[in-house]
């Protein structure tokens, strides 16, 4: 029985040296990761901790309106452009803890945007980390005005290489390109 474990082991320990190696793009040389590190992502969940959040502001300019972004007739800040700025502040909270080659891409988001803001009014913007499920990055994001809440959202970001991401993403477009 001990003897079938270690094969096992063995076993194990090779599929997962092969499965999970990382090809480090400048160098050409392979840099192996547990199992578990890189499914989990361990080495950077550690730095992020539940309940970092960050507030950027930003004025509604004329780009930034529903009739620009076509999402409206009325010359009120769009829902595209709320989401956008969601989304930016989001990305910034992450980046310091990023490492090179790293980067977070958006999977979902649930909004309401509650009320109308005009161009030259001040927006702010607050994201709160949530929770952090292994690659997965949960926020809290409301959005105000000087005075009122104009929005508020639940965003999920993913944790990704950024040149295997990209790979696959012009892979997908040459497929397309061929209909």
């Amino acid at each position: 029985m001990r003897a079938v474990c270690r094969m096992f082991a063995r076993w194990w320990i090779r599929f997962c040296l092969r499965m999970f190696s990382l090809k480090i793009a400048k160098t050409g040389r392979y840099r192996c990761l547990s199992f578990f590190e890189k499914l989990l992502n361990l080495r950077n969940m550690k730095q992020i901790e539940t309940g970092l959040s960050r507030e950027d502001v930003t004025v509604v300019r004329e780009e930034d309106l529903a009739t620009t972004h076509k999402s409206g007739s009325l010359e009120v800040y769009a829902t595209p452009a709320m989401v956008a700025f969601m989304e930016e502040t989001c990305c910034k909270l992450l980046e310091p803890y990023m490492d090179e080659g790293e980067t977070t891409v958006g999977i979902a988001m649930d909004v309401k945007h509650t009320k109308a803001t005009l161009i030259g009014m001040y927006v702010h913007c607050k994201a709160t980390l949530l929770a952090v499920e292994g690659r997965k990055f949960v926020f809290e994001i409301e959005t105000r005005d000087d005075l009122t809440p104009i929005g508020s959202a639940r965003h999920e970001r993913f944790l990704v290489q950024k040149e295997p991401f990209m790979e696959k993403a012009l892979k997908n477009k040459s497929h397309c390109n061929g209909l």
